[in-house]
Formats: C-alpha cells, structure tokens, sequence
C-alpha cells in the first residue's frame, strides 16, 4: 500500500471516530461550560497526551478536540449569542 493512500485511510478512520463521537455527544446531556472553554481544555489533554501517553490516547484526544470545535461550527454556543459576529458566508 502506498504511503499516500494510507495516509488517505488513517484521515477516513480519523473522520469516521469524530462523526461518531459527534452524534453521540448530539444524544447526550451537554456540559453547560461555554464551548471554547471546553476546547481549551480538551486541547490542553491532547498536549500533555502527545508528551506521555501512547498513540491510541493522542487519537482519542484529537478526536475530542475535533469533535468539539465541529459542535462549536455547527451548534454555535447559544451564551454567547448576543456578542458572537454572524458567520461568513
């Protein structure tokens, strides 16, 4: 296998984790602590992981952080409403 194409299927097996660990938190009871506080700290878990934890628990960590900025792009955070800008169109 080239190293292009597994490169290809490790980014599909990536997305598929962050699609499923999307829908799940969607049928979940949501941690009320606004969005980007969430992604810092879960951004945070990812660099200490990347320092001391093996590979599996990095992927875990980078999906967490990529599932919660995909929520944060699609879902918004409805506390800060009233001084977020309008997305771009």
């Amino acid at each position: 296998m080239s190293q292009a194409l597994e490169r290809m299927l490790t980014l599909e097996h990536f997305l598929a984790d962050i699609r499923c660990a999307f829908e799940a938190n969607r049928q979940a009871v949501g941690d009320r602590t606004v969005a980007a506080v969430r992604i810092a700290r879960a951004a945070d878990q990812l660099y200490v992981a990347q320092l001391d934890e093996p590979g599996a628990t990095v992927w875990q960590r980078a999906v967490a952080v990529a599932t919660l900025c995909a929520e944060a792009a699609i879902d918004g955070d409805a506390r800060l409403d009233q001084c977020r800008l309008e997305p771009p169109r």
